[in-house]
């Protein structure tokens, strides 16, 4: 019988994010969206505009699938370009200075290592920029645990609070893109 913590294994991945953590008040948690913590971000909007028309036209794309599986192709052919376009567009808008960082993602919480103390108990903004679509969430987490490394960062660890249906969906298709990927990869390495 599985135990919990492999169950929880299961929907957790090690990734690459670009972050953006804002601290919060109790009253901007209870009154706005996460995204709005945030300045207006050109490429942070186009890549979330896609995902929700992607969300909205999931059940009609299946539906056509069922009646014509080669429209259905067609039209996934169409999003890919759609989506490639606009990462290149995202990528050119994002700063330069955007740093790359590990997290270990979870659908409940999100860990990384920062070079600087997030305090235990608060409540932040996040913006995660995941690298490979640049897909990106916009949420609120708490932070659970903030421990020093040996090499004075911060070992973070956070839970998702508030997070919308639209973000939870991104967060767990893009952890189930990760481990097809990662399974990809391990069975090209065996063969």
């Amino acid at each position: 019988m599985e135990s919990v913590s492999d169950r929880r294994q299961l929907f957790r991945v090690d990734d690459t994010a670009i972050l953006d953590i804002v601290p919060i008040s109790e009253e901007i948690l209870k009154a706005q969206p996460a995204e709005d913590c945030f300045p207006l971000s050109d490429s942070f909007s186009l890549m979330r505009n896609i995902q929700s028309i992607d969300n909205d036209n999931a059940q009609l794309l299946r539906s056509i699938h069922d009646k014509s599986p080669d429209i259905s192709a067609y039209f996934l052919a169409v999003n890919k370009k759609i989506e490639t376009v606009a990462a290149v567009i995202a990528r050119q808008i994002l700063s330069e200075q955007a740093e790359n960082i590990s997290v270990d993602l979870s659908e409940g919480g999100i860990g990384f290592v920062l070079s600087h103390a997030l305090d235990k108990g608060q409540h932040y903004a996040i913006k995660i920029w995941f690298n490979e679509k640049l897909t990106g969430v916009a949420a609120y987490i708490h932070v659970i645990a903030c421990q020093q490394q040996s090499d004075a960062s911060f070992r973070i660890s956070c839970q998702f609070k508030k997070l919308s249906d639209v973000d939870e969906k991104l967060i767990s298709r893009h952890i189930m893109q990760v481990q097809a990927k990662q399974q990809r990869l391990k069975k090209e390495m065996v063969d």
